[in-house]
């Protein structure tokens, strides 16, 4: 009996340690998605891009993260962390097909662009 008792507590922690593992990996997502969101605001990001989904002087925010693209080299992405990353400090690296390189490198620290980047993932 005490070993079967010892076994089902075993599993009920495993099972919360995961759950709790789980929610943690969401902490930084809730915490920073409002901190990019103001960034965006104030470093005139939609001035360029839309939120709604409308083509702009700069691809829409609208769902971006995950969207796979074309580049004016003619090579394919799928927007991602990194390339969200390298777009943010280098713009002219990696160009959209469509639209012009006019958007400056913008000199943000690397946690205010984590925050950038876990807002723009809000945006379905």
């Amino acid at each position: 009996m005490n070993q079967t008792k010892s076994r089902v507590t075993g599993i009920a922690f495993s099972i919360a340690f995961a759950i709790t593992m789980f929610l943690a990996s969401f902490a930084g997502t809730t915490e920073a998605a409002p901190k990019g969101k103001q960034l965006v605001a104030d470093n005139a990001c939609l001035s360029c891009h839309t939120l709604t989904g409308e083509k702009g002087i700069a691809p829409t925010f609208k769902g971006i993260f995950g969207r796979k693209g074309t580049l004016e080299t003619g090579a394919t992405i799928t927007t991602d962390d990194a390339y969200l990353r390298e777009s943010i400090q280098n713009p002219k690296a990696k160009v959209v097909k469509g639209f012009a390189p006019s958007m400056p490198p913008m000199p943000l620290s690397p946690e205010d662009i984590n925050s950038i980047i876990e807002y723009l993932k809000t945006l379905k």
